[in-house]
């Protein structure tokens, strides 16, 4: 600090200009200016001095437009908020944030700084806030001007008669419509007769065309029997007495011969009532797909070609792990019966959880490895069984599995 003999004294300085004279930042918990009078601080000297607003001591004036003032103020949100160097219980500032005004595109209602530390601190002109506050306000009563107007004109505007209008055309439209609904009824119903008539000048057209046809086709031999040179097609049923001789029979839907029913169009066979009987003397085989598949005349099945395919519940295909001499499957409630859970394998024996379901223990599995080794089945359950290999897989090995009762 710095005092000249005359009377300037110097902050920061040893050459101070003015009567107090500081080269730095000053820092205040308040700043009060009694009276009329008010500071400001100039950027280019640093100097503090009286504020004024004199048009003549002002160049480039541009007006602040009210619609952007409005944006800007409902831009802005009001904070209660304490100082960083303020302890959390101390009495609540109140503000805005400069970085509001920033984004807002309001540069200057806001100035920057230097802190102690370097960084670069951002703070408000809040003594120009009241411009943006005039100008915000007349934008708002522009706005509360131009709906009154437009309310009184609503108010003038008669009601009654666009209702008596609306009306009019309304009626004006429904008989018109109504009008529109019953000729285009009419219209369809000459039409439908129209089509009716047209339908039945084809059928009589088709029936006279058939028994023209008919009598050409039929003949009647010396003794009385029919002769027809082409196909017979009956739309109804065909009932003979006695026995008829056929050389060869296409039928549409079904033959009943007794008990037994032949369904052309479902292609079953079926008896009405009791079990349906194939080669019940056993005088030879029952062959089923060009012989693949027969049985013979003491009833063994036989197969000769394909697998047996069928529910995984009784059959499945399992995966043996390199080094696996037992596998044990045992029933999972609430798994699928195509789903195995795999458990750890532990001196080469697995579990392998997985969703059989059986009422009672099937009386033989058959396993076949897909490599060569010795395979038998152990501990047969209605919950699973055993399966064990003389030698253990080098690598992952398939054993297909099927249970019979």
């Amino acid at each position: 600090m710095r005092i000249l003999a005359t009377g300037n004294v110097g902050i920061g300085t040893t050459s101070p200009q003015v009567k107090l004279d500081v080269a730095g930042t000053i820092r205040a918990s308040t700043f009060p200016v009694t009276g009329d009078t008010a500071l400001y601080r100039d950027d280019a000297t640093g100097d503090i001095a009286l504020l004024t607003s004199d048009i003549r001591l002002k160049k480039n004036l541009t007006s602040l437009s009210s619609s952007q003032a409005l944006t800007v103020v409902q831009g802005l949100t009001g904070y209660l908020y304490n100082a960083l160097d303020e302890p959390d219980g101390a009495k609540k500032r109140l503000g805005f944030m400069a970085q509001d005004l920033i984004k807002l595109g309001l540069n200057e209602a806001t100035y920057s700084f230097t802190g102690s530390d370097g960084t670069e601190y951002f703070s408000i002109h809040y003594e120009k806030l009241p411009v943006l506050l005039v100008e915000a306000i007349k934008e708002q009563q522009q706005q509360i001007e131009q709906l009154k107007l437009a309310s009184a004109n609503l108010t003038n505007f008669d009601l009654s008669a666009l209702f008596s209008q609306t009306r009019e055309i309304a009626t004006i439209l429904t008989r018109e419509i109504t009008d529109r609904q019953l000729l285009s009824s009419r219209v369809g119903e000459l039409v439908g007769n129209l089509e009716a008539v047209i339908n039945k000048l084809a059928d009589l057209q088709n029936e006279t065309s058939q028994s023209a046809t008919l009598a050409q086709n039929f003949s009647l031999s010396p003794q009385g029997d029919l002769i027809l040179d082409k196909n017979l097609v009956l739309n109804e049923n065909l009932n003979v007495k006695g026995k008829t001789t056929l050389t060869e029979l296409a039928v549409g839907k079904s033959i009943t011969a007794g008990l037994v029913v032949i369904d052309g169009e479902k292609g079953s066979l079926q008896t009405t009532a009791g079990p349906l009987q194939l080669q019940s003397d056993s005088l030879g085989e029952l062959e089923i797909m060009s012989g693949k598949v027969a049985i013979d005349k003491d009833g063994n099945l036989k197969i000769s070609e394909g697998v047996i395919a069928g529910n995984s519940n009784f059959r499945n295909i399992l995966i043996l792990g390199a080094g696996v001499t037992e596998f044990k499957i045992q029933n999972s409630q609430g798994k699928s019966a195509t789903e195995c859970k795999m458990g750890e394998i532990l001196e080469g024996k697995v579990v392998a959880e997985c969703g059989i379901m059986w009422d009672t223990a099937p009386v033989v599995v058959n396993v076949t490895p897909s490599y060569k080794t010795t395979i038998w089945v152990e501990d047969i359950t209605k919950d699973g069984f055993t399966i064990k290999v003389g030698d253990a897989p080098q690598k992952e090995e398939k054993v297909y599995w099927l249970a019979m009762w």
